[in-house]
């Protein structure tokens, strides 16, 4: 059974907004030690690095759709081509 949060620590969705820099370090460290448990106390569950690509491939036209806004942001202007990345 989960603990409540303390009234310095309210939670919204899936992110945790602190009312100081000490609730940050304790929600921080916490979220820390439950992992550092759960791999230690399952011991035949192997984990799987997802890779340092894994969030970019996810939503690829999220994310296009972010950097094109940013870039008209800066006042460019253009049609964009998908091209195969240079190995």
């Amino acid at each position: 059974m989960a603990k409540p949060l303390s009234p310095a620590i309210r939670a919204s969705g899936s992110a945790v907004s602190c009312s100081s820099r000490w609730a940050c370090a304790i929600v921080v460290a916490r979220s820390i030690l439950v992992q550092v448990y759960v791999l230690l106390t399952r011991p035949e569950e192997v984990h799987h690095d997802l890779g340092g690509q894994y969030f970019d491939d996810r939503d690829r036209q999220a994310i296009e759709r972010r950097l094109v806004r940013r870039l008209e942001a800066f006042c460019y202007r253009d049609s964009l081509e998908l091209t195969t990345p240079a190995a």
